[in-house]
């Protein structure tokens, strides 16, 4: 079977989707909309929320959703290699279960239902809903995950957390085994080799890589030995040694332009020289580069594994980016002030 067939009809229906995308009027409309209340109501006309009158919590959960949703509508059309990578975009809000019910474990925290709080990941998911509402502690949680890739990382962190109970680490954790295991999926089916463009996910792996050694160092106060346990797993083909060089220096701005020096393609580190003092500006010139890349792919990949994969991490960035102005609203912040916290819409 050619590549062009293998691809047609899924790149087909996501040709479809993109036109579903909010346009760069849709977010001058809503940056000028006074509300939250108001920006919701549009995203209902929209299609993106079942109700022009849901609070802003119930609005952003459905706007993850669609994330979901728009790999479900994609993995029925792919071969089975490229649908196993297209999973991974649902099995990331599993692992925000999963962060969900382990940080309610934590805190000992019951002052709202655990299923309001949750992520329906659906037949394509890894655990289901009714499953993780039943968990009260962590033997249950350790035996739902038995069958699952998170079994033998949670085991591990589960075991320093009961020396150090320190959730920050155990979530990490977590997380990069989980990215890990998407990096040796996308390996293995080896599908996203471009000749002139880094593959989408390459952006996103590196960009989690470094923003979370500048939270585990800065934030919270992590030696550097500490922070390339973490992020030397997923980074495996940069030596631990040249990682802990990157971040000895104390200082936010040139810890973040060695990170970015040394691990990003030529190409793509040239657009990250500078020093940015603001962690989550750093975050968000990161998340810029991500959807640059996926935009690029959008234009010149098509029928592949990459163009599907591409547009699925502008569902994310979107989502996010929903998500961020709907608080920005909600916290009547200025205009100004909120579309520094946006990405790629202005």
């Amino acid at each position: 079977m050619s590549e062009l067939s293998k691809y047609a009809a899924s790149c087909v229906r996501v040709h479809g989707m993109r036109d579903c995308l909010l346009s760069r009027e849709d977010w001058q409309r809503f940056l000028q909309t006074g509300s939250a209340a108001g920006i919701i109501s549009q995203l209902y006309h929209k299609n993106l929320v079942s109700s022009a009158s849901l609070e802003v919590r119930e609005a952003e959960k459905e706007i993850r959703g669609n994330v979901i949703k728009a790999a479900e509508k994609i993995m029925r059309f792919v071969p089975r290699s490229v649908g196993e990578m297209l999973a991974f975009f649902i099995y990331y809000f599993d692992l925000i279960n999963l962060e969900t019910v382990i940080t309610r474990l934590h805190r000992m925290n019951e002052d709202m239902p655990l299923k309001t709080l949750l992520y329906d990941t659906g037949r394509f998911g890894l655990f289901s809903l009714s499953d993780l509402t039943e968990i009260n502690n962590f033997i249950m949680l350790e035996e739902l995950l038995k069958k699952s890739f998170f079994s033998d990382p949670f085991n591990l962190a589960l075991g320093f957390y009961k020396e150090n109970e320190i959730l920050a680490d155990f979530l990490t954790s977590l997380e990069f085994a989980f990215l890990d295991q998407w990096r040796q999926i996308i390996g293995r089916v080896n599908r996203l080799k471009t000749k002139d463009i880094p593959s989408t996910f390459e952006v996103f792996l590196l960009t989690k890589s470094v923003m979370s050694a500048m939270r585990l160092k800065f934030a919270r106060k992590r030696k550097e030995y500490d922070v390339q346990r973490f992020i030397g797993v997923p980074l495996q083909p940069f030596s631990l040694k040249t990682l802990r060089a990157a971040m000895e220096i104390d200082e936010p701005g040139k810890v973040f332009h060695n990170l970015t020096q040394t691990i990003f393609p030529k190409s793509l580190a040239k657009k990250l020289e500078g020093r940015e003092i603001d962690i989550k500006l750093m975050e968000i010139r990161l998340k810029e580069l991500i959807l640059e890349t996926a935009r690029k792919h959008q234009l010149k990949s098509g029928f592949s594994a990459e163009y599907l994969i591409s547009f699925q991490f502008i569902k994310m960035v979107e989502a996010d980016n929903i998500i961020t102005l709907l608080e920005c609203k909600n916290n009547h912040m200025d205009i100004e002030e909120a579309k520094n916290y946006l990405v790629g819409v202005t």
